[in-house]
């Protein structure tokens, strides 16, 4: 039809995906993931929370960007594993400078977003190790907050894709459980770029998976 054929693949190809994916019991999420030392951070959070905010300041730390948009998780072997659709990482603009990652504009972006320059994305299965949701706090150097099992169960539905159809949500609430017995955090971004990226950091390093902090 009329309009911009770009903008609207962009809109429609998530809920495709997920139709395809959901076949063979693999879950689109609305949500991220980074990975370091073989494990990966699940990272959820509304739109505009901050999760790509955490992709940058993730790889700005050493950590691989699996997706900062969209993620599938699946129940593997040992665990739930989780693998990233990749595209390129998208940030505000003044996070992208502070983290001194090379980045360029988004032409047409309402929201003034830089494209984060970076050919570390890769798309291997990594087991999950804990989920960080995103939020937006007051605290000039962020927050970070214990979530409920009830808080992070209610997260993984919002962030499915399929929640509204009921066969492929009851196939997925096994992987979300699973998910959520493994714990999760609230991380509130203060205001301040700068802080924010170097909370990330702190963050990420302490949160208690051996290997990360090193």
């Amino acid at each position: 039809g009329e309009g911009e054929l770009r903008r609207g693949f962009r809109q429609v190809f998530p809920y495709l995906i997920t139709h395809l994916l959901a076949q063979r019991d693999h879950f689109v999420l609305h949500g991220g993931a980074v990975e370091r030392d073989g494990q990966a951070v699940l990272v959820l959070g509304g739109s505009g929370s901050g999760k790509s905010t955490i992709a940058v300041s993730a790889r700005r730390g050493g950590w691989r960007v699996l997706s900062d948009d969209l993620a599938v998780v699946r129940g593997g072997d040992s665990g739930p594993e989780v693998i990233g659709i990749p595209k390129p990482v998208v940030a505000p603009a003044e996070v992208v400078r502070v983290s001194g990652l090379p980045g360029r504009s988004v032409p047409g972006d309402p929201r003034g977003r830089w494209e984060v320059l970076d050919e570390s994305l890769a798309p291997p299965w990594c087991p999950v190790a804990t989920t960080l949701v995103s939020a937006h706090g007051t605290n000039r150097d962020g927050e970070l907050q214990p979530l409920t099992s009830e808080q992070l169960m209610g997260w993984l539905l919002f962030s499915f894709l399929s929640a509204r159809d009921r066969g492929r949500l009851q196939r997925f609430l096994p992987v979300a459980a699973s998910v959520t017995r493994l714990g999760g955090w609230e991380l509130r971004h203060g205001d301040d770029p700068s802080a924010r990226v170097a909370n990330v950091e702190d963050v990420l390093r302490g949160l208690g998976v051996r290997g990360w902090s090193g």
